[in-house]
């Protein structure tokens, strides 16, 4: 949209002068660079209207498929047409400019995150944090030392502890910080003194399509789940990932 008013500005100020004139002059003035920008511009509004992800002309062909078929179905046609466009431009890019094949590059990955995106989003709708949570996980006191807590990694498969006291949550320590603590604190000081005490809590009732995108934004975070402020339950983005695949299974 910012290419085409750039676009439409130039040629109300430029008129006919738009046009590239035949004087092979190296010579730089105002009227040549302001034509420049304006066919770059032109350019990239064409390049835009592609009907291929992740550009404007493949969002465009996705609403209006999803009119008839809906968003889930819609985006899987238009991202594979955006790979599609991909290949060919890669190819064009082999003979005439490496150029090409980078913006071939852009436009499949691309698409191709934007389809996945929209079918996690799809297989996690309709479904609460309950359902994918974590029920076994690991709690300890705050006056664990940092060596007990390091042991404990050695009688079970989760490398995360949550502190509590009174039942309620004090903080959460992460495996790799734990390790470092070993060395740069005293193994018989208390946790409390290198438990990380700012966390995110999600409820158990929660909409997974509301949280996941809080999830990934912290790929190795580790979240209690509460109910009604008793902790039930721990969630992160690997078990959320595996909801995501047994609900693709189940599906197709």
């Amino acid at each position: 949209m910012v290419n085409v008013i750039i676009a439409l500005l130039l040629y109300l100020v430029l008129g006919n002068k738009v046009i590239m004139a035949g004087d092979r002059s190296n010579v730089i003035s105002a009227d040549t660079f302001f034509q420049s920008l304006f066919w770059i511009n032109v350019t990239l509004v064409i390049f835009n209207i592609i009907p291929a992800f992740p550009m404007d002309g493949g969002r465009i062909l996705r609403a209006l498929l999803a009119i008839k078929i809906g968003r889930f179905r819609a985006t899987k046609i238009a991202s594979h047409l955006g790979q599609f466009v991909a290949v060919g431009f890669f190819f064009l890019g082999l003979f005439y400019s490496p150029l090409l094949m980078f913006i071939a590059a852009f436009i499949f990955f691309g698409a191709y995150a934007e389809n996945i995106s929209v079918q996690q989003a799809e297989f996690l709708r309709g479904h609460v944090v309950k359902e994918a949570m974590m029920k076994h996980f690991i709690t300890i006191s705050s006056q664990t030392t940092i060596k007990e807590a390091a042991d404990k990694l050695l009688e079970g498969w989760d490398h995360n502890f949550i502190i509590t006291e009174n039942s309620e949550i004090q903080g959460i320590i992460k495996r790799e910080f734990l390790f470092s603590s070993l060395k740069s604190y005293n193994p018989l000081a208390p946790v409390k003194d290198i438990m990380k005490t700012t966390f995110r809590t999600f409820d158990e009732r929660e909409q997974l399509s509301k949280i996941y995108h809080f999830v990934q934004e912290d790929p190795t975070g580790y979240f209690p789940v509460l109910n009604n402020g008793v902790l039930t339950g721990v969630i992160n983005l690997d078990n959320l990932n595996e909801f995501v695949m047994i609900q693709s299974t189940l599906k197709y």
